[in-house]
């Protein structure tokens, strides 16, 4: 094959805009699978407002200085995720007030 029938790589824009459908669609899938975890967890459990769950957690790298880690629940009963979240101990709000770098305060 030549190197002239390769098709051009795509623009970053439309990579980005694949991207954010990909992580959209992912995000949706992933809250339905939740909510039907749960569902199964209450029917399972015999409750209506509680569940008895396991947690489990991990940083981005090891020895705990990561700035990016992940939580998640785990139904007792049905073994399987009934919630999720991606946690950061980094604030970009909190870094960009820490005042002028030059000049006068």
């Amino acid at each position: 094959m030549n190197r002239d029938s390769h098709p051009n790589p795509v623009s970053q824009k439309a990579y980005d805009r694949i991207n954010a459908k990909i992580a959209d669609i992912s995000e949706a899938l992933a809250n339905a699978s939740m909510k039907k975890a749960a569902a199964e967890e209450k029917i399972i459990d015999r409750t209506v407002n509680s569940v008895v769950v396991n947690s489990d957690g991990t940083w981005k790298t090891r020895g705990h200085t990561s700035l990016i880690g992940v939580c998640a629940l785990i139904g007792a009963n049905c073994g399987k995720v009934l919630d999720m979240e991606v946690m950061s101990s980094y604030c970009k709000g909190c870094d960009s007030d820490k005042g002028p770098k030059l000049g006068q305060k």
